[in-house]
């Protein structure tokens, strides 16, 4: 226990020194809008996210704003981030969440993943970053610092 605490410490002081102050990380955080960040960060850096992100929620503020546009509408809005079968995924699951779920991201896990291009990390970051469930969403960068301090290697099986 006493190396976690160390290493909660360090962790906690490193980011209060270096964080960068990013849009998705914010305190009071919609489902919505953590969605949105995930889906926009797969494969893609995130200075390269950040205009789209704010870009693409002034011109679909809601889910369900989104789910009422065509392909044409959003294309414009998404253009550039390439993997465009991601954003064909956006407008299916919009839909699916603003009538299956009366425009609300779903706080079940399962629902979440039934989601068109929802997976495993994305509905846990929802689930943490939104509604505040204890889940751990560990993306690559998190497995890298968690297998280099506690296991001593680039790699740490967190599933």
């Amino acid at each position: 226990m006493l190396y976690v605490d160390f290493f909660t410490r360090q962790i906690l002081s490193f980011f209060r020194r270096e964080g960068r102050g990013l849009p998705w990380r914010k305190e009071k955080i919609s489902a919505y809008e953590v969605w949105v960040s995930e889906i926009m960060l797969q494969q893609t850096q995130v200075e390269r996210v950040l205009g789209y992100y704010r870009k693409f929620l002034k011109r679909f503020p809601t889910v369900r704003s989104l789910a009422r546009a065509s392909w044409e509408d959003f294309l414009p809005y998404y253009s550039g981030l390439g993997y465009y079968n991601r954003g064909r995924n956006m407008l299916a699951a919009a839909r699916r969440v603003a009538e299956h779920y009366r425009g609300r991201f779903p706080r079940d896990y399962d629902a979440l993943v039934s989601l068109p291009g929802v997976g495993d990390y994305t509905a846990r970051a929802i689930l943490s970053f939104a509604y505040g469930r204890n889940m751990l969403a560990p993306d690559t960068n998190v497995k890298k610092v968690l297998g280099r301090f506690f296991f001593g290697s680039r790699r740490a099986d967190l599933n």
